[in-house]
């Protein structure tokens, strides 16, 4: 057979029994040229195939996923150790939907150099789940409006035993595992090209996160999974050279403010601070894009007269957060009604206000994105 197969998630092929009733021929079988195998999921399985599906013996032939997504066993690939799927030189994700991939490929540590190329080229792959964990022995590349994520809800890593190149636009998406990566390169290089977008979902500072290695021109997107508060987070861990402009932040919790620090060889982290609220004396609207600071009666009453560290929103006073003067010095005046709060102050703050000692944070020492030549 050559060309394209397309079994359907209603569909079963099935290879043919020997005269003798127990040897079954393959189910499918590709001769010459260039061949793909389409398997349309229903978004939890696809058609079912009793037999050996053969690509061309170091050919170019691709699996391809896609349909509605569903759930494919990477046990099942084959590259010498057995397996349903054989040969394959590629495989491709092509789904407006999630694939999501549990166990790990059949393929050898020697049999590695002819392990087949991964693009997802749209919708999400996800490897492991909240059963199993999930990986592939291939090189893989993240296409611009793909994502290739770990187990969502943060119980098992996702491992790419090659190479992981994410294109301008592609997402590596990483929620927190305890005590270990989220997303692994166990033996590549992860390379994030300019414009590739990190999303992670953190938790607990000391929860055990982490992300990749990889040049840093890319956005990082922040998820709270409930636990996520005050600390330092090893976003990505790697080996070799860091290079790039820099790490964004892009969407993120807004109870928080961030920094990326990268002073430390082998390892990108992010700092979380508390947020606080910031005096903008009688600046109580609109956005000045500054902390205007200044005098002015701090009350509980709902007057506007706070910002965010950039000045961009003005809001009333709320009990429990810091308070941080910076700006214009000025006689800030405190109503006695006013909520408690722990007040800090910059060099350029109101003398009537002493600076707070902040405790030391605690510090996740595991990854988000972790990548590692073994």
């Amino acid at each position: 057979m050559a060309g394209w197969s397309r079994p359907q998630r209603a569909s079963a092929v099935l290879g043919g029994l020997g005269g003798d009733g127990v040897t079954r021929a393959n189910a499918i079988a590709f001769t010459g040229g260039t061949n793909i195998l389409e398997l349309a999921g229903d978004g939890s399985a696809y058609a079912t195939i009793t037999g050996e599906m053969v690509a061309v013996s170091g050919g170019t032939d691709t699996l391809k996923l896609s349909g509605a997504g569903g759930v494919f066993d990477a046990a099942d690939i084959d590259a010498g150790n057995g397996g349903q799927f054989k040969n394959f030189a590629a495989i491709e994700v092509a789904s407006a939907c999630t694939w999501v991939v549990k166990n790990f490929s059949s393929v050898n540590w020697g049999t590695f150099v002819t392990a087949p190329a991964l693009a997802v080229q749209s919708g999400t792959l996800q490897l492991g789940n909240s059963s199993v964990n999930g990986g592939l022995m291939v090189s893989a590349t993240v296409a611009n409006g793909a994502t290739l994520s770990n187990d969502p809800t943060g119980t098992h890593t996702g491992y790419i035993f090659g190479d992981i190149t994410v294109e301008a636009g592609g997402h590596p998406a990483a929620t927190v595992v305890a005590n270990r990566s989220a997303i692994s390169s166990g033996a590549g290089a992860i390379i994030l090209h300019s414009g590739a977008v990190l999303d992670a979902t953190l938790g607990a500072s000391d929860s055990g996160n982490a992300v990749y290695y990889a040049s840093t021109n890319l956005t990082l997107n922040i998820t709270d999974n409930g636990a996520m508060g005050l600390g330092t987070y090893l976003v990505i861990q790697y080996d070799g050279t860091l290079a790039g402009s820099g790490l964004t932040i892009g969407t993120a919790p807004t109870d928080f403010e961030y920094t990326i620090n990268t002073s430390i060889a082998g390892e990108v982290q992010l700092l979380v601070a508390d947020g606080g609220l910031y005096w903008s004396g009688t600046t109580t609207g609109g956005s000045t894009s500054s902390v205007d600071g200044g005098t002015g009666t701090w009350s509980a009453n709902g007057s506007t007269n706070w910002t965010n560290s950039g000045g961009t929103s003005h809001v009333a006073w709320s009990d429990g957060k810091n308070a941080v003067f910076a700006g214009a010095a000025g006689t800030v005046w405190v109503d006695t009604t006013r909520a408690r709060s722990s007040p800090r102050a910059s060099s350029s703050s109101p003398r009537v206000m002493r600076s707070r000692l902040i405790p030391r944070a605690m510090f996740s020492r595991w990854p988000v994105l972790r990548c590692s030549r073994w």
